[in-house]
């Protein structure tokens, strides 16, 4: 399954649930304060599955597994705004609602994953960002 169809899904889902404009990058990419709210999906962290990762190599003539573990933050610009954490807390329910998206026939897992205060703010650092609210999740493709 691509990566690109995945977070595509991902954004389409919060776009339909939310109402909101959801851009899928780096925070400081997002729509200026003037624009209305808008989501970001930021994916920050790609590694193989666990299960898959420890899996003996694949034989000849097999194709080998390709599940994969999306790690996203999903940020409202303006972030302290009433509409931008009403974005927000829509957001957050679309993840619970929708824990399962259909891409390529395939079903996609959407797990909220709270990220540890030193993760979340190591993540900002090595952005060079300030640190604000935001969601963070996982998508478990196969």
């Amino acid at each position: 399954m691509s990566l690109p169809r995945t977070l595509n899904a991902f954004c389409e889902m919060l776009r339909n649930q939310t109402g909101a404009r959801v851009v899928l990058g780096r925070p400081d990419t997002c729509p200026t304060p003037g624009d209305d709210a808008s989501l970001c999906v930021w994916p920050w962290k790609l590694e193989a599955d666990p299960a898959i990762r420890n899996a003996p190599p694949a034989r000849p003539g097999r194709p080998e597994a390709a599940a994969h573990e999306i790690h996203f933050l999903v940020l409202a610009t303006p972030a302290l705004t009433t509409d931008g954490l009403a974005k927000l807390d829509a957001a957050r329910k679309a993840m619970r609602d929708y824990a399962m998206l259909a891409v390529d026939g395939q079903t996609v897992q959407v797990v909220a994953s709270p990220l540890p205060n030193e993760m979340l703010a190591a993540v900002f650092t090595a952005a060079a960002m300030p640190l604000t609210l935001c969601l963070s999740g996982i998508l478990r493709a196969p």
